[in-house]
């Protein structure tokens, strides 16, 4: 293989040096396989159940895992999924919140509290057609669950926040 006129080997090496820079500069919410979704910004990963084993990218930070056909009363069958987003792209000028100063924001929105550790903030809204789920630990980092309101997602958001296993387990509160 000539490439820039460049050996076999020395093309390579620099196609790995690419694909690893690349991959390091990412902040994307990214699909793993197996039905994981991680992010290397945020230094999370979570287990997405069956039935929602489609998960394709949505946007730069953001994935969305489909799952079956449901009956919704205003627009008749759809597709239910569940958006997986860094805390970031929805709530960038809160990243530099304190705990409290972010769970007072929470809650004032309609947000309830969830909180069941020292370190995690997690808040839960639904408004009858859409639930959401934000988990943050500091600084930004964090990641968002959304999608219509129906059991089955209810269900799948449950088993995907109790799956949630973080990189480093401090807290970037400040």
């Amino acid at each position: 293989m000539r490439f820039l006129n460049m050996n076999s080997s020395n093309a390579k090496a620099l196609l790995c040096l690419i694909i690893l820079v690349s991959s390091s500069l990412s902040n994307a919410v990214s699909r793993v396989g197996g039905g994981r979704v991680s992010s290397t910004s945020s230094g999370f990963e979570l287990s997405v159940p069956f039935p929602f084993v489609q998960i394709g990218l949505l946007s730069a930070d953001a994935v969305r895992a489909s799952g079956p056909m449901a009956y919704f009363a205003e627009q008749g069958m759809r597709q239910q999924f569940i958006d997986v987003l860094e805390f970031e792209s929805d709530f960038r000028d809160k990243s530099h919140h304190s705990r409290d100063d972010l769970r007072q924001e929470f809650i004032s929105a309609g947000w309830v509290n969830l909180e069941t550790s020292s370190c995690v903030a997690h808040f839960k809204k639904e408004n009858g057609s859409v639930i959401a789920h934000v988990v943050s630990w500091g600084s930004g980092q964090g990641y968002i669950l959304r999608g219509p309101y129906t059991a089955d997602v209810s269900q799948a958001m449950d088993a995907i926040l109790k799956s949630q296993q973080r990189v480093s387990a401090e807290c970037l509160w400040k």
